[in-house]
């Protein structure tokens, strides 16, 4: 998006970015080249814009909170903790993508299995 106007989304591809960064009071900005389409030329040279980058997306895919993760066993291998017919079991599982809060579990869980997030809660697998 772009300061005057955010409620419109653009997408586009990250070309370069500028490897020394100028720092304003207590914020930090980077320049960087997107490659953005542009049929009505609404977007102009050295605009600022809000950006989110996307680097990498994954579908269909279950999905555990970051907190289930138990130790790790691995690489992308980790024990959660599992709730089945009212007693705790414990599962290896092998995760792929993350962000901030939740992983994608690439082996190891089934869709609806109960996975305890924290002591005496516990949360279906997405």
């Amino acid at each position: 998006t772009v300061l005057g106007d955010p409620l419109t989304r653009y997408e586009g591809t990250l070309k370069d970015i500028l490897p020394t960064p100028e720092k304003v009071n207590d914020a930090i900005f980077y320049y960087a080249r997107f490659e953005v389409p542009n049929p009505q030329g609404i977007l102009r040279l050295e605009m600022t814009a809000q950006v989110h980058i996307q680097l990498s997306e994954v579908k269909n895919v279950i999905t555990i909170p970051l907190s289930a993760l138990g130790e790790a066993i691995g690489d992308n291998r980790y024990h959660v903790r599992l709730l089945r017919t009212g007693e705790v079991k414990e599962r290896e599982i092998v995760i792929g993508a993350r962000n901030d809060t939740d992983v994608a579990v690439v082996k190891g869980l089934d869709e609806g299995d109960e996975v305890i997030i924290g002591e005496g809660a516990a949360g279906a697998a997405k």
